[in-house]
Formats: structure tokens, sequence, C-alpha cells
């Protein structure tokens, strides 16, 4: 064997004398692991990212998964085209190292627009499902399958600068491969762990393209010690530079893109002027009260008209517009229970639901899951309408998966309130599983209720009805409530539930429930309470009949998929399907005993409660007059809808009853208003009106600025009162302001503090910025546009008056408010004949020009 002619190398341009390698091997190795760590890093950062502009489900995964893949496949069979054709070299190596980083960093500083494009994309829903998918799609191959194209290509190129021929192929081959999965194993850990919620995933998506723009820079500088080449040199060094610049110059994406519900498509499309759109990014930036990057998903807090927390782009909870679920979902489980002493809530959100649950009398401890160490922040800061939840002895936080927590929790608990995100978020439908409700069934004492959240929109009815199928498979008896206008909730029991008027008619007449029931569904008594009772457990128990093979299982996530198809799709399942049901059903009233319910009272309450199901109408001129006069208020005609009401015989059946009527005596200066409003509580909101009527009746502005200064003081710490009310103060600041400026002016400082939970926040910040107009511009501006830098208003005036305010007082920001303002005017419409220099002259009248 020995006289046996050596194997000859492979032919071509790759061959290398004697098969020895083209660049040392642990260099190649390390590179190996270096490209392994990043490109894993950035499959996390690419799912966190692309989760708002994409939707967040188990599509957005598979789609961002399936692309990359595709990618590396592409680069993989370009690589053999032209591995005849083009020499291994760390020249080469350097430039896909500089290719990739450039690659990867363009969508980043594309930024805001690229979640523009997507938006734009969203409504090709309407044409299907798999229009939808065609546009997540576009969107994934802009961002995922270049670079990963790249790093497909470079990772048989790696192989090849190890040497040529078939000597050592398997050593090569299996080093290589291993030193990659090493780093990738090592990038999914560090990132997922360490590295995304201690640098965020922008940074990341930053550092990433640096270090893939450093390592081309160290093969570079390995292959010109070996081989003079300076083109290549030159094109390599060229493109890494610019994928350097933009990743440390560009922008990025902001609130624009990471906290908005765009692949959710609650974002609807902007066709705007340039100035428009920037406006609209520019806002969502001043609304961005304080982020992070968590473990599983990124959070912030947004200070709208509302206080409102988002996760991963979607908003999960509200400090006021989700009350009535966040508060009265367990409380609903509190009342119906006759003596509730252990409480699990999984998901702490807002931390409304563990914290109301506290308060109830008897309870001994409150469990909350939550699976997202940021939410605690959410719910310290949302502490005034949670009942400071993280502060009362008898709630427990416990981090982790709620799914994990019930099936190895070593406790019995009375209520449990399962209120996850929307469940066609990837691995939330995990919660909605026939699996997840047995492991419930195991930790629920005897006579326990256990009580689902289910969302009524943007959804089918086979969804809801497999919905109601599952519970139903575990629970032979489930009640249907609703917390809100397309907020379900599913009451199951493995006994029927007692609904004793008599004791809870005492039980909603005591605290916590009497506040509860006032502040998050805006009625009172026991015909309040029941103004949520949609159907008994005939509903369930029919549909279970008909469709009892439609089980959302582990195995088979009916519900996660069914959802997830429906996301944006409004329109295709109504709430009001259910009422309607159980009309037929002859389910719609409760198996009550005791002192039976008003029905009248309830019916007027439940119109109330849910105006666009369109409830059987019952013929009253009085109830038509309490009818027009609740539509005219909603629509800001405060006086109209008083003096409507006033036509008919009945007194204010809820608050805001009371408010509308007290509101419009009010404005038209009519005292009467001050015999209705003890009616209306003692909020901000009763305040604010009392102001009202002292300036319109008597034209006391001193009088109404002491009403409205404590009224601002009182929604510092109070986040109940009625915010039309309250958001309806900015026309009396105004006119206060220009009858005596003295007043002005201590309205201007009475603003200066944000309400309780942010509310109307940006409505605060207008006034202020309105009333240093009206009082003494130049001495206040500073001070009133101040508040809302670094992103002002993005108007002429505001933009103007800024530039002028700053340059007068020298302020250190004078130079960028030229320059924001200089921004607008180059983005503004250009005018026929504004480049002509011609001065605006008076032009004549047609006779003197005839004449």
């Amino acid at each position: 064997f020995e006289d046996r002619p050596a194997v000859a190398p492979a032919p071509g341009p790759a061959a290398e004398a004697g098969g020895r390698p083209l660049a040392p091997a642990p260099l190649i190795y390390a590179l190996a692991a270096v490209a392994g760590f990043t490109f894993l890093l950035m499959e996390l950062v690419w799912y966190r990212m692309l989760a708002p502009i994409l939707g967040g489900s188990s599509y957005t995964f598979g789609l961002i998964l399936a692309t990359a893949l595709l990618g590396i496949g592409l680069g993989g069979l370009l690589y053999a085209a032209g591995s005849r054709k083009v020499r291994p070299t760390l020249l080469t190596l350097s430039l896909t190292f500089a290719v990739e980083a450039l690659l990867l960093i363009l969508p980043f500083a594309w930024g805001n627009d690229l979640a523009y494009l997507a938006i734009l994309l969203r409504p090709l829903v309407n044409l299907g499902f798999w229009s939808l998918v065609g546009a997540w799609s576009v969107i994934t191959v802009i961002v995922v399958l270049p670079p990963a194209i790249v790093s497909g290509y470079q990772f048989p190129l790696l192989i090849a600068l190890l040497g040529s021929g078939d000597r050592r192929v398997g050593r090569d081959v299996g080093w290589t491969y291993a030193w990659n999965t090493w780093g990738a194993i090592g990038g999914s850990l560090a990132g997922g762990f360490l590295l995304l919620p201690l640098l965020t995933a922008p940074t990341l998506w930053r550092l990433s393209a640096l270090a893939l723009v450093a390592v081309a820079l160290i093969a570079l500088a390995a292959g010109s010690l070996h081989r003079r080449r300076p083109l290549p040199a030159a094109v390599a060094g060229a493109v890494a530079l610019t994928a350097l610049v933009l990743a440390t110059n560009a922008r990025g994406p902001t609130a624009f893109w990471r906290h908005q519900a765009i692949g959710a498509g609650r974002v609807a499309p902007i066709y705007a002027t340039p100035n428009e759109l920037e406006s609209t990014k520019r806002t969502l930036d001043h609304q961005l009260i304080w982020e992070a990057e968590g473990r599983e998903s990124s959070v912030a807090l947004m200070a709208r008209r509302d206080a409102s927390f988002v996760v991963n782009g979607k908003v999960d909870g509200s400090a006021r517009g989700d009350a009535g679920t966040q508060v009265m979902g367990g409380l609903v489980g509190a009342l119906l229970h006759p003596a509730p002493r252990r409480s699990l809530v999984i998901g702490l959100g807002t931390g409304s639901t563990a914290g109301w649950l506290s308060r109830v009398g008897g309870m001994e401890r409150v469990d909350v899951v939550e699976l997202e160490p940021a939410i605690l922040e959410v719910a310290r800061t949302l502490a005034p309408v949670n009942q400071n939840v993280l502060d009362q002895p008898n709630v427990r936080v416990i981090i982790g998966d709620g799914r994990e927590v019930v099936q190895t929790i070593d406790q019995r608990y009375d209520v449990i309130f399962s209120e996850p995100s929307n469940p066609y978020r990837a691995g939330i439908a995990s919660l909605f599983s026939q699996d997840f409700y047995r492991a419930v069934a195991e930790v629920l004492s005897s006579g326990g209720i256990f009580l689902q959240w289910l969302q009524a929109y943007e959804v089918d009815s086979d969804v809801v009805t497999t919905a109601y199928v599952t519970m139903r498979s575990v629970f032979p008896y489930l009640e249907s409530w609703a917390t809100g206008d397309g907020d379900l909730l599913l009451v199951a029991s493995f006994e029927p539930l007692e609904h004793d008027l008599d004791r809870l008619r005492r039980r909603v007449a005591e605290e916590p429930f009497r506040s509860a029931l006032r502040r998050a569904w805006g009625v009172e008594g026991i015909e309040g309470f029941y103004s949520g009772f949609v159907a008994g457990d005939r509903l369930a128990e029919t549909i279970y009949r008909h469709h009892g093979d439609r089980i959302s299982t582990d195995d088979r996530p009916r519900i996660e998929f069914g959802f997830a198809k429906n996301v944006g799709n409004q329109g295709s399942f109504s709430m009001s399907e259910v009422f309607e049901l159980a009309a037929r059903l002859d389910a719609a009233e409760p198996p009550v005993s005791g002192q039976p319910l008003d029905p009248q009272r309830l019916h007027e309450l439940r119109e109330l409660r849910f105006p666009s199901i369109p409830f059987p109408h019952e013929a009253s001129d009085d109830l038509d007059r309490r009818r027009m006069a609740r539509r005219t208020y909603a629509q800001g005609h405060v006086v109209q809808a008083a003096a409507t009401w006033t036509q008919q015989s009945a007194e204010p059946l809820t608050p805001s009853d009371c408010l509308l009527l007290a509101e419009g005596l009010a404005e038209g200066g009519d005292e009467r208003a001050e015999l209705v409003l003890p009616g209306c509580g003692e909020g901000a909101d009763v305040l604010a009106i009392e102001a009202r009527l002292r300036w319109r009746a008597d034209h006391d502005a001193v009088a109404a600025t002491d009403l409205l200064v404590a009224a601002f003081d009182r929604f510092r710490r109070d986040p109940w009162p009625s915010l039309e009310v309250m958001g309806r103060t900015s026309t009396l600041l105004k006119e206060i302001a220009e009858a005596d400026a003295e007043q002005g002016e201590r309205l201007f400082e009475a603003l200066a503090q944000p309400f309780a939970t942010f509310l109307l926040n940006t409505q605060r910040l207008l006034d202020r910025i309105n009333l240093a107009r009206t009082v003494d511009f130049d001495r206040l501006c500073v001070d009133a546009f101040a508040a809302v830098e670094p992103h002002p208003p993005w108007a002429a005036q505001s933009l103007a008056e800024r530039a002028r305010c700053y340059a007068s007082h020298a302020h250190p920001l004078a130079r960028q408010a030229a320059r924001d303002l200089a921004d607008y005017l180059a983005r503004a419409p250009h005018k026929l004949g504004a480049d002509l220099g011609l001065e605006r002259q008076s032009q004549p009248s047609r006779v003197s020009a005839t004449r």
C-alpha cells in the first residue's frame, strides 16, 4: 500500500498543495462559535422585536424560524454553486461577516418605517388568512432572510478554510459544527436569561451587528498578513465601516414599533402627510412612561388617555379601561362563594384583581402567579387602582408559569381567577386547555369557584364554542357573565351555584364590593351586580351536548390557532350572540332565591353597561328620554342631555346619570346642580362640576379656581373620577385664565404634577401650554415646554413657539428646537409660488382693477 499514489486534491481553485489549512484552525473555530452565538442571539431578538408588528402568535415564531432556516439553506446552495469559482480566503470570509453585519442592521436603521409598512400591509387580512401570512412574510423576509443567506454561505466557507480534498474532512466538519453549536447554545442561553433583560432587544440588535463588524475586521487583518489583495480588502473594510456607522448612529425602532399592536390589527392604516405621520410617531414616544426588557417579554407603561401596560406590543391591561374585568373578575367569584378564604389569581397585570380580592372580609390569602417579573413594576406604579396590592400582607406573588404552579402547588383555593394574555399569543393557550382545567380542578376546594376570562372580540363562533366545550368537559356547571362589552367571564364549579339574593344584597352593600361595583361597572346594588349575568348552565350544557368533540388539549390546541387566525378580524363574532342564545334557551335569568330582582331596573342597567348589544326594547316615554339623554351626554352635549333628562321623572339610576344631570345643569348656570351633586359622590369630578357652576352662574374666577385646584389635587390621589368630566375642564381653564391672569397662573401651577396613574397626561401637558399662552407666555413658556421634552407636540404653532421661547431664554435646547422647526417646515407641503421670493401684497379689488 505504501507504493499507492496519494489521493489527488479536489480540482479547482480551492485546492491547496498538500491540503494544508488556509487559516489557523483555532481562529476558524472561534469564528464559527461567534457566528453561532450571534445568529441564535439574533433569533431571540428577531422574535422579541417582530412580535409587535407580526402579532406574537405561534405563527410568528414559526415564520421567523422557517425564514431563517430557508436563508441558511439558500446560502449553502449558493456556496456549493460557486465553490469551484471562488477561492476560499480570509478576505472572502471577512467580506461575508461584513455583509452579514450590514444586512442585519439595515432593517434596524429603517426603524419605524418598517413598522409603518406592516401597518399598510395588515388590511390584507380581509382577503383571507393566507393573504395575512403573505403580509407577515414580506416583513420577515426583509428582516431575517438576507443575513440568514449570508450566514448559510459563511458556514461551508469556514470549513473550506480548514483544508481541501478529502483529508481530515470528518474532523474539520465535526469540530466546526461543534464550535458553532456551542456558540449557538451560548447565544440562546446568554440572550434569554441575561443579555435581553440586561441590555434590551434593540441594544442587542446593535451589538450583534457590531460583533459581526469586529469579527470581519479580525478576519480582514488576519487575511492581510498572508496575502496582499487591496481591492477585496477595501471592499470588505468599506462594507464593515458602513455597518459600523449604521449600528452606532441609527435611531432604530421606538414606541411606534415596539408598543403598538400592529400585528394584531389594532392600528388602523395611516395614510397621512409626512408631518402627520411624524406627529403620530412622536406622540407614542411622548406617551411612553417606562419600559423594560423582561426575561419573557418587552414591557412598557403608556400614558394615553388611560394608563395601560403593553406586553410585546399588545396592551394587556389598563388602569381604568379594563377595571370592569380586572377588578370585578375575581370579586364575582368572591361574591358568589359563601365564605372565601383563599384565592389564586393567574396573571398579576395591573394588580387590581389580587388587590381588591385581598380586601374581601375573611380573605386570609391571595396567591398571584406572574410569569414576567417586570410586571411587578407595573403593579407598583398603578397602586392607586389596585389597593396597593404589593403592600398587602395577605398577598403573595409567585414568579413562575401559571400552568406549572397549578400542577405543583400544595394548596387548595376557594376562588381561582385566570386572566392571562390573549390566547392567540404563543404559549398562552396552554392556560385554556382541558389538561390545564383538570389541574385547576385538583387545587379547587370543595364548593370552590373557577373563573376564566375569555375575549369576545376578534374571534369567531367556532373558537368560542371550543372554549365552552373545553371548560364544560371538566366542570359540570358553567355560568356565563360579562365584565365588559367584549369580555366574557366563564364561572365554573362542581356544584350548582347558590344565588341567595338576600345574602347577596347584604354583601354588595359591604366593602370592597360596593366601591368595586360603582368604580368598575358604574352600577350599584344587587341589580347592578346581576347586570353582568348572561346565562346559566343550560347554555353551556347545550353547547357541550352538540359540540362535545371540539375540545382543546395540549396536544391539539384548537383555541390557540383558532384565535391566531382571527386576530384583528373584527365583526366575525359579537357577544350579543351569547345573550341571544341565552334568551332562546330560557337561560338568561339566574336561578335565584329570596326577594326577587327588579326586572325593569335590571334591564335598564344592562342596556347602560352594554350599549352595543341590541336588547329587546321596552316601550316607555320616560325610558326613551333617559336613553336619549345618555346618548346625548356621551356625544358631549351636556346641556341638552340634562334638559332631556329633566323631561322624565326618575331619579338618576347610576353615578354616571348623576354626573350627567349635574354637569348639564352646571354648564347652563342652573343652581339646581347644587341639589344633585351630593348624590354623585365625593370625587374630583364633583368638584370640577361645582367649579363649572360657580363660573357659569356667578362668573367668580376665584371660587371656580379654588374648586379646580382642589379637584386636581384630589385627582392626583384618586384615579376613579369620570374622565369625561375631568377632560372637559380644558375650556373652563382657558376662559378663567383669559378673565383673570392671576387665577390662570394658579391653574398653571396646579397642573404641574401628573394625576393618579398618569390619567389624561397628554391633555394635562397641553392645557399647561395653552395656559402659558394665555397668561404670560414669555415668562411661563420654558416651564410649559420643558414638561413635554424630548417629544414636543409636532405642530407648526407649538414648534415655532418652542423655538422662539428657547432662543429668547438662551436655553440649552434652543438649537434642537430650531432644528425641529426646520425639519417640520421641510416636511410641509410645498405651496405654489413659495420659492419666487414675492412679498404677500393686498390685491386690488375687481372694481379698481377694471378702472
